[in-house]
């Protein structure tokens, strides 16, 4: 259970330091003006929004089995 806490605590650092205001990562987004904008001028890479759901969906499956194990003991 500690595992997943600590998965937890750096999934929110990441997410806090990576992204603008939780919409975008610092390199797709331009602040221009204090308006946000993504941006179109280069291709589409989604590798690290794969990454971070990747890590999203590890950290659930960690929680669902510990919740599964609590309700068959």
């Amino acid at each position: 259970m500690f595992v997943s806490f600590i998965l937890r605590a750096i999934l929110t650092f990441l997410k806090d330091i990576l992204m603008v205001q939780g919409l975008g990562f610092s390199f797709d987004v331009d602040q221009s003006s204090g308006r946000i904008v993504f941006k179109n001028d280069r291709p589409v890479s989604n590798i690290n929004i794969a990454i971070i759901t990747i890590l999203v969906v590890i950290r659930n499956v960690n929680l669902a089995y510990y919740l599964v194990s609590i309700l068959n003991t």
